[in-house]
C-alpha cells in the first residue's frame, strides 16, 4: 500500500483519538519546559491540535495520505517541518493498513 491511499470511510471518533495520541508526540516531543516560554508552549499545543484537526478533516474528505502530508509541509509551520510531516504520514499509513480502512487512490476511478 502506498501513501497515495485514501480512507474508505470517515474515521470514527475512536480512530481519530488513537491517531491523535500517536501523532501529537511527533509534533511536540516531550521536553523539559522552562517557565519563561509558557506562552509559546501553550501556542504550540494549540497549533498542534489545530493541525491534527485539519489533517483528520482532509482525510475524512477523501484526500490521499500523500496529499495530506504535502499540505502539512506546504503550511511551513514551525511545529511541523518536512521530516515530521513524513513521519506522520508513515504512522497514519501503518494505522490505516493495520485496521483495513484504506484503499489505493484510483483503484475504482474508471467509471
Amino acid at each position: 500500500m502506498s501513501e497515495n491511499a485514501t480512507i474508505q470511510r470517515k474515521l470514527t471518533p475512536s480512530e481519530i483519538s488513537t491517531l491523535h495520541t500517536q501523532l501529537y508526540p511527533i509534533l511536540l516531543p516531550t521536553t523539559t519546559s522552562q517557565p519563561d516560554n509558557n506562552n509559546e508552549e501553550v501556542q504550540s499545543k494549540e497549533d498542534a491540535t489545530d493541525l491534527l484537526d485539519y489533517l483528520f478533516a482532509m482525510m475524512n474528505n477523501g484526500k490521499p495520505v500523500n496529499t495530506c502530508v504535502e499540505e502539512l509541509i506546504g503550511m511551513e509551520m514551525d511545529i511541523c517541518g518536512k521530516l515530521k510531516a513524513e513521519k506522520m504520514g508513515e504512522v497514519i499509513m501503518g494505522y490505516l493498513e493495520k485496521h483495513g480502512v484504506c484503499s489505493e487512490q484510483g483503484d475504482n476511478d474508471d467509471g
